[in-house]
């Protein structure tokens, strides 16, 4: 059985090479080298002396380590912190950069309501408060134009359950603006806020609606969406519309007109009489309109 030299009762001595390894003195060879043996760790973590014996100089009784790679650690160390600190003064300058975002953003509003509130420049809503504003103008995002309401019918919320008519509470008028001073209007479902809430238009005379009613009406056609009822609508409100937009509506719906008889060939004589009428109630109130 080999005898291990770290077992107890041992005389040998444990010494570290320059290099930093840990070895066993098994004698003394001269006055300047020794016989030793490498220790390494097993499984159970345990040391053992093991491999060829050879001689060494220079044992030490702890480990050492060279100037330069001591100054190499030292630099390592240097060079982390630094890294660290970057990486601190980087996040530290994006918050500082992101809060100067928002403090300009906070002064450009506040200086473009400044400015509307000194020019007079507040649109509608002096007409608000004074209570001056007569009509309002229901601006749907993806249903149809809506035709003017009474101020006093959109703002009152009244309880039609079981046939009746009772007034409940006026509803919640809130006003948006954006930093270039703009203003905007939502009309809340309830008087505390909740529920759902529309966005309108308010004006001071039937006329304003009306002026606002037709230059949706002009949007949406050149947009290539407008609807027979909202055409309709329109001039049946008695809108005017300069006859530029009067041929390129007829123009519009002379197209769609040829374009569905083509299509509703083989359809039912039932769809196409709806749809052709339907058409030609718009041909009939652009020629009104012409007169």
């Amino acid at each position: 059985m080999q005898h291990n030299p770290l077992d107890a009762g041992a005389w040998q001595m444990n010494k570290y090479l320059i290099d930093g390894r840990k070895v066993v003195v098994i004698s003394k060879l001269n006055d300047g080298e020794s016989i030793v043996q490498e220790v390494f760790v097993n499984k159970d973590n345990k040391e053992v002396a093991s491999g060829a014996f050879f001689t060494a100089r220079s044992l030490h009784d702890e480990p050492l380590i060279s100037y330069s790679m001591k100054e190499e650690k030292r630099l390592l160390a240097q060079v982390r912190d630094s890294k660290a600190e970057l990486s601190n003064l980087a996040n530290t300058a994006t918050a500082l950069r992101e809060k100067i975002k928002a403090l300009k953003e906070i002064l450009t509003s506040g200086h473009a309501a400044m400015t509307a509130i000194k020019d007079g420049n507040l649109g509608y809503l002096p007409a608000m408060l004074s209570g001056s504003i007569e009509y309002v103008v229901i601006d749907h995002v993806f249903g149809p134009i809506q035709p003017p309401m009474k101020f006093e019918d959109a703002i009152s919320y009244m309880d039609s359950s079981y046939g009746g008519h009772r007034f409940m509470c006026l509803k919640l008028i809130s006003v948006f603006g954006d930093a270039n001073g703009n203003l905007e209007y939502g009309l809340n479902s309830y008087s505390d806020g909740s529920g759902s809430w529309l966005k309108f238009s308010p004006f001071v005379s039937f006329e304003d609606a009306v002026d606002y009613i037709r230059d949706c009406v002009i949007k949406k056609h050149r947009a290539g969406n407008l609807r027979d009822e909202e055409l309709q609508m329109a001039i049946g409100l008695g809108i005017q519309f300069t006859a530029e937009v009067l041929d390129e509506l007829a123009a519009k719906y002379m197209a769609s007109m040829e374009k569905a008889k083509t299509e509703l060939q083989d359809r039912t004589k039932l769809a196409e009489t709806d749809l052709l009428s339907k058409h030609q109630r718009s041909i009939d109130a652009i020629n009104q309109a012409r007169k």
